[in-house]
């Protein structure tokens, strides 16, 4: 464990620590939002599966 010791490993292991919680925190964009869901008659009507 002499890696620990060196002051170059410290300030690397730090800097990735804070790179992976910035990546962490930002995460995805959040997305807008969609279009309502049509109703499941209504579907059905458009798709032309009405069962027969």
């Amino acid at each position: 464990m002499e890696w620990l010791q060196d002051p170059l490993s410290c300030v690397f292991l730090v800097t990735l620590a804070v790179v992976l919680l910035q990546l962490r925190r930002r995460g995805k964009a959040p997305l807008p939002p969609g279009p309502k869901p049509l109703p499941i008659v209504y579907r059905s009507l458009i798709s032309g599966n009405s069962g027969k």
